[in-house]
């Protein structure tokens, strides 16, 4: 120490005496080169440290701070060594733009030499307290009693490198501004405002995030002392721990001992609970010290309720879930993560760190249970941190503001261990365990691996393979399933996985592919989105692959005859049914094997293009559906049973229906169970052998399969002579020839009385010929025409209802043409009924009724009978024993509407209209009186028929207007209808009138609903004068006059003039 201050009184003098002397100018050259550079070490922190340079004028002390210039390539050494109860946190280096830090665990030593460059180099050392002072261990009144020793504060972690979101960029932004002003600028209410900002940005985060009262449970930790919301004088626990090491505990239930740890004057922590006003004005309502609390085995922990007075004390361990929400527990514990991470700097103590973290987490859980409502929780305001900083500005404030954002955004990356509340007695705690687990994710693209195969194939799908991520390398533990889409990707969230290595392998592939065996080996990252951690799946598509075998028919035949061979055969393979899409061909070998591969999957359609020798070509165009299957290779075998040109055995005939040429029936109809009488004439011939005078020389009576076939066996047999038969006992047929004649039809089928002539013929190479005939059934129906009743109008779109015997019931609709056939009619009784009419028909209601019996014969039983609006049906049996029906419609019946008026178109009530059926006007339709709008109408008139009008009773006040000749105005009155064509016209006194016809005669209305529309005038002139008026005998005798002047005239009809004119 002599040393140092002799040194340091000389550095003193030479700084006083050198600026007495004049500087020497010398002029510098610039020969390019820097020939010195500068060297700094400054020193941080709360702690203290011993820092030695050693260079050429030998090794010295220094103090915090060290400045020197230094000629390039000079060496120097530099020696750091941590003072008792300190510890270097880091050691920071900075040449020119190149940065370093070096910072381990435990660091209490640090030493280096460098070698001086052009660049200036700079060396900033963090020292920091390695424990807690525990000489003044005292606590309040309440615990003076209790002291322990403080536990060390664990060593800080090395600062992780903040990541670039956006809350690091609000946490940038606010330590700017701190940077800026350091916090000496602001006045207190610029402080204050500073924080209720902050707090009022914290509680608003809360209810975004639903951490309200509302959504809290609502038990609350039990206690022994009465809560007083107003004590806030307490000691309250707060956690020395640094960094993200957390106690754990072992189990919910546990009971441990509370007690103080270490007082408030020795924390020197001030809290205060704020309430701001509108007024820019604010009150303190409470403010206190906060102490450390923990357990007895010197474990730390947090305050979980201010409000109540801390007692020492057995507590036990409950869920903290138990009394606050998840959300609100994993905030808390994210936002414990954000102050290990970006706010525990050297500058503040251990107490100070957890004091941000106290304050934070008070604030959470008031949010959620509401202790004081518009109140904000502070630390720090006045006070500094030891580099001067207020803290406040620089530590409570990102705390609140930008903390709270990131811990919003990263909650869902804490894992929950055991967090405790310990209740009892006094005042409850709370204990924080969590894991931060930082999340990626990751994508997978499945390809084909023949594209040539998949490509525009339906078959082929890249959708809906299932992946499964696995996070050991056995894939056993799995953690996630993702399945691909349409264009063969699949990814998880880009925040679904711990980071960490996983194995992921196809569980289930896509529609055409083979199953994926390859594990794929990702490392997921944290911030590593999915589609950044992709891998390629090329998947190997499945093939598809036709197999042939042909075979006799009868092999008992063929087996050992040289003139039979199953090879050479061709058989031609066809994308379409049509069989004109030529894919490629199969050659059957010497055993009728033949085989096809490589194909894409889907349907493929075969054909025997050529038969091989002594057999007849394959006609039957066989369907091979390889569009899907479990193996890479999907097979399907055809087997081609051919008849050989020697058929002792073969179908004699098969029943087909007459439309479809199909062996499928059709409606309710059986090819099952027709009888044919087949005949077997020694004689081989093109023609009817009886015709011929020749006789049968057997018989048999054989009835059809379901599918109409017909065969030579007993199966089929009905009656009859025996068989023939060959030396194996099996049913043949010699050379001659066969006649089939059918004497019952199946069910739902006409009787077919064609007799069919086949023979057993030589082949060219010696062998019998026989191939079985084809009969056309005719389908037994009901064919309906629906036309117009009195035209031949088709009429579309009418629906029909066919009960079926079995009480069943099928319905059918006319088409353009207006017909419609109910096919397959069974045995039994039939009713055919009309459900529904276009727009402008009335439905006709008549039934028709039918039975038909087991002969197939139909019987009528009704037709209906005509009506106004029913149309007549015209109903037959056809000479093909079918049923035949013309079923007319009739137009929708039709509304007359009348608006009674005077020529000053006022509305004329009482009004009496008769409408009669008879030009005579003596049959009665109907009576109507205008109502009050002056209207009345006559509902569901005829189409078609004549109608007659006439006013029969005035208004009060007006004569029923007549013609000149003083005969009653009527007004005949006719409509026509063609729905169809969309036609509606109504003749009125032999004038035409439609919708598109204006005045007082016209047709409105919609199509469904057709309304004649007429409005008749009565003129003021016609009123009645008042009775004994003056004006009396002049009026009569001017009427007399024009009387005898009328009948002297040719009386004139009432013409369409009147509609506009009257009668005046």
């Amino acid at each position: 120490m002599k040393k140092l201050k002799k040194v340091l009184s000389l550095v003193l003098v030479i700084a006083m005496v050198f600026p007495l002397f004049p500087t020497p100018q010398v002029q510098a050259q610039d020969t390019g080169t820097v020939t010195t550079s500068q060297f700094t070490i400054n020193k941080d922190g709360a702690g203290t440290c011993a820092i030695t340079i050693n260079d050429s004028s030998g090794e010295s002390a220094v103090g915090n701070s060290f400045k020197q210039t230094y000629n390039v390539g000079e060496k120097i050494k530099v020696n750091i060594k941590a003072e008792t109860g300190s510890m270097i946190d880091y050691v920071k280096l900075q040449n020119g733009t190149e940065k370093k830090t070096i910072s381990y665990d435990e660091m209490t030593e640090y030493s280096s030499t460098f070698t001086i460059n052009e660049k200036s180099l700079s060396i900033s050392v963090g020292v920091k307290l390695a424990d807690i002072n525990t000489d003044s261990n005292e606590l309040n009144s309440k615990e003076n009693s209790d002291t322990v020793e403080a536990p060390t504060a664990p060593t800080a972690p090395e600062t992780p490198e903040i990541p670039t979101d956006s809350s690091t960029d609000i946490l940038q932004k606010d330590n700017e501004e701190v940077d800026e002003n350091n916090g000496e600028e602001l006045s207190e209410e610029e402080l204050r405002e500073q924080s209720r900002k902050d707090w009022e940005h914290f509680y608003q985060v809360m209810e975004e995030m639903g951490i309200t009262p509302e959504n809290s449970p609502k038990d609350s930790p039990k206690t022994d002392l009465n809560l007083d919301g107003n004590s806030f004088t307490l000691n309250q626990g707060l956690s020395l721990l640094y960094g993200d090491v957390l106690p754990r505990y072992g189990y919910e239930g546990e009971t441990k001992y509370t007690q103080g740890l270490v007082s408030p004057d020795v924390t020197k922590i001030r809290i205060d609970i704020v309430t701001y006003h509108g007024d820019g004005t604010y009150t303190i309502n409470q403010s206190w010290k906060e102490g450390v609390l923990g357990f007895s085995d010197g474990t730390l922990a947090f305050c979980a309720d201010p409000r109540i007075d801390f007692t020492r004390g057995n507590k036990t361990a409950r869920k903290a879930t138990k009394y606050f929400s998840e959300t609100a527990v994993k905030t808390a514990c994210a936002l414990i993560e954000y102050v290990n991470r970006y706010q525990s700097p050297s500058c503040l103590n251990s107490y100070q760190i957890y004091a941000l973290k106290q304050i934070g987490i008070w604030g959470i859980l008031n949010a959620e249970k509401g202790w004081y409502p518009g109140a904000q929780i502070e630390f720090g305001n006045g006070q500094k941190d030891s580099a001067g900083h207020n803290i406040w500005l620089k530590h409570a404030s990102p705390v609140v503001h930008a903390g709270i954002d990131w811990a919003k955004s990263h909650k869902d990356n804490i894992q929950l261990g055991n967090c405790f509340v310990w209740e009892g007695s006094g005042q409850p705690l709370v204990t924080w365990d969590y894991k931060y687990v930082e999340k990626g994710g990751l994508s997978i693209q499945k390809i084909s691996g023949n594209s040539s195969l998949t490509t525009n194939n339906s078959y082929y799908s890249l959708a809906g393979a299932d992946y499964r991520i696995y996070s050991d390398t056995n894939c056993t533990n799995r953690v996630a399933t993702i399945r691909t889409d349409a264009k063969g990707y699949a990814a998880t969230a880009n925040d679904a996985l711990n980071a960490g290595t996983y194995y992921v392998k196809e569980a289930t592939p896509s529609q055409g592919y083979e199953l994926d065996k390859n594990v794929y080996v990702y490392t997921v990252k944290a911030g590593v989105t999915a589609s950044q951690n992709k891998k390629t799946s090329t998947e190997p598509p499945k093939q598809g692959k036709i197999n042939l075998l042909k075979v006799s028919a009868k092999p008992e035949v063929t087996d050992g005859n040289e003139n039979y061979s199953l090879a050479g055969a061709e058989y031609s393979v066809y994308r379409n049914s049509a069989c004109t899409d030529y894919v490629n061909k199969i050659v059957t070998d010497d055993k009728g094997n033949g085989s096809l591969g490589n194909l894409p999957l889907g349907i493929y359609y075969v054909k025997e293009t050529k038969a091989s020798q002594g057999y007849i070509l394959d006609k039957t165009v066989y369907t091979v559906d390889i569009s899907k299957g479990n193996n890479a290779v999907v097979e399907k075998t055809v087997t081609s049973k051919e008849t050989p040109l020697l058929d002792p055995t073969a179908i004699l005939l098969k029943k087909v229906d007459s439309e479809t040429g199909q062996g499928t029936p059709q409606g309710d109809a059986s090819l099952e169970d027709a009888q044919f009488r087949v005949k077997y004439y020694p004689v081989v011939m093109d023609t009817d052998p009886a015709q011929s005078g020749y006789t049968a020389t057997r018989t048999w009576i054989l009835k059809t399969d379901a599918k109409g076939y017909l065969a030579l066996n007993d199966k089929y047999k009905v009656s009859g002579d025996e068989f023939f038969k060959n030396e194996n006992g099996k049913p043949s047929l010699p050379y001659g020839t066969l006649t089939f004649e059918e004497i019952k039809a199946p069910n739902g089928y006409l009787l077919n009385p064609t007799i069919i002539v086949n023979k057993i013929d030589k082949s060219s190479s010696g062998g019998i010929i026989y191939q079985e005939p084809t009969q056309k059934e005719n389908v037994l129906k009901l064919d309906v025409k629906k036309i117009q009743s009195g035209t031949t109008k088709p009429i579309e779109g009418v629906v029909f209802e066919h009960k079926k015997p079995d009480g069943s019931t099928e319905r059918l609709t006319t088409d353009k043409n207006g017909t419609l056939s109910f096919k397959g009619l069974q045995w039994g009784n039939h009713e055919v009924k009309e459900i529904s009419a276009p727009d402008g028909y009335a439905v006709n209601t008549n039934k028709i009724t039918f039975t038909v019996g087991t002969d197939n014969k139909i019987t009528i039983t009704s037709k209906g009978t005509e009506t106004d609006t029913d149309g007549n049906i015209t109903i037959e049996v056809t000479k093909e024993g079918n049923i035949s029906a013309i079923i007319e419609n009739k137009p929708a019946p039709y509304d007359l509407l009348i608006h009674k008026i005077n020529d000053k178109n006022a509305v004329l009530e009482g009004a009496e209209f008769t409408l009669y059926s008879d030009a005579e006007c003596q049959n009665i339709v109907a009576k109507k009186v205008s109502a009050k709008d002056g209207t009345l109408q006559f509902d569901n008139l005829i189409v078609g028929k004549t109608y007659y009008l006439k006013e029969t009773k005035a208004p009060e006040g007006y004569r029923i207007p007549v013609n000149p000749d003083g005969s009653d105005i009527i007004y005949t009155i006719k409509a026509e209808s063609t729905p169809v064509d969309n036609i509606f016209k109504v003749i009125i006194n032999g004038k035409e009138y439609d919708s598109n016809s204006t005045g007082a005669f016209k047709v409105t209305g919609t199509k469904a609903d057709r309304i004649v529309d007429m409005t008749i005038t009565n003129y003021i002139g016609l009123k009645l004068p008042n009775t004994g008026s003056y004006w009396m005998i002049p009026i009569l005798i001017l009427g007399v006059g024009l009387m005898i002047f009328g009948m002297k005239k040719k009386k004139v009809p009432h013409s369409e003039d009147e509609e506009t004119k009257g009668n005046k």
